[in-house]
């Protein structure tokens, strides 16, 4: 847990951008610390292109109850929105906050596997 941290520490001293985002620590909990972050994370990691529930859940294997009660909780959270509507179906997609924080965590992780990568040999 130190590693995510100080790799997380290093990349917000790299990119000045990104300060203001970390410091929400309330999407920090909510998608690193609390029950379901790990499907809220997935759920935005799938989001490369506008997706209905039963879209993500078919694509990551997780009941569409559970999609739905993140899919709330990531639009509140104005994470992700509706991007297409009509009476039966809905699209959700990210808000630029959404691509944000998706490109803050695509980017922990590759400094993390690269991390690993020189720890290894």
């Amino acid at each position: 847990m130190l590693n995510s941290f100080i790799i997380i520490f290093l990349y917000i001293l790299i990119n000045d951008n990104l300060k203001n985002i970390i410091k929400d620590n309330r999407i920090y909990n909510l998608l690193f610390n609390s029950r379901g972050s790990k499907n809220r994370v997935k759920i935005l990691m799938s989001l490369t292109t506008p997706k209905t529930r039963q879209d993500i859940a078919k694509e990551l294997g997780i009941d569409w109850k559970e999609v739905d009660k993140n899919l709330r909780i990531l639009i509140k959270s104005n994470l992700m929105k509706i991007i297409y509507e009509n009476s039966k179906t809905k699209r959700y997609g990210l808000t630029s906050y959404g691509e944000s924080i998706v490109n803050i965590i695509k980017n922990i992780r590759n400094l993390k596997e690269k991390g690993s990568y020189k720890e290894k040999h």
